[in-house]
């Protein structure tokens, strides 16, 4: 079912499986392999927010169906006491995981090198819509 026409912003927004506020920043960007990300961008007590749906990725093996991804990242400071390196996190199952393990799993999937687990932590990163929008799958 194409998600084009009117209020897409708006519309994508509602079929979210987690809440993007109004004041997020919007963009779509059309991927060299032929499908299209659209974006929601924002902060949040001290945390950068990056809401991703994508539409279905040709030649995907694992993903195979259009889907949402909720990463944020709280930014490093490098002296003083309240000093701390920069957090990078994703949502997978609905708790937060550290980015660079999930990037991990995604790697090894690419590669064919991923167990069962591995394979399944990088589908729990990935959420269908609260709206079906490919007629046909199950929602989980």
């Amino acid at each position: 079912m194409p998600i084009d026409g009117p209020n897409l912003e708006q519309r994508l927004r509602t079929m979210a499986p987690f809440n993007i506020p109004q004041q997020a920043a919007f963009t779509i960007k059309q991927k060299a392999k032929g499908y299209r990300q659209f974006k929601y961008c924002w902060q949040d007590h001290g945390w950068t927010y990056e809401a991703r749906f994508h539409e279905a990725v040709p030649g995907a093996t694992v993903v195979t169906w259009p889907s949402w991804r909720l990463d944020r990242v709280k930014a490093g400071k490098g002296y003083g006491p309240p000093a701390h390196a920069r957090v990078e996190q994703s949502l997978v199952a609905g708790h937060w995981l550290a980015a660079n393990e999930l990037r991990y799993c995604a790697r090894l999937v690419q590669n064919k090198q991923a167990n069962s687990e591995q394979a399944a932590l990088l589908l729990a990163a990935h959420y269908y819509s609260k709206t079906d929008m490919n007629p046909g799958n199950n929602g989980c």
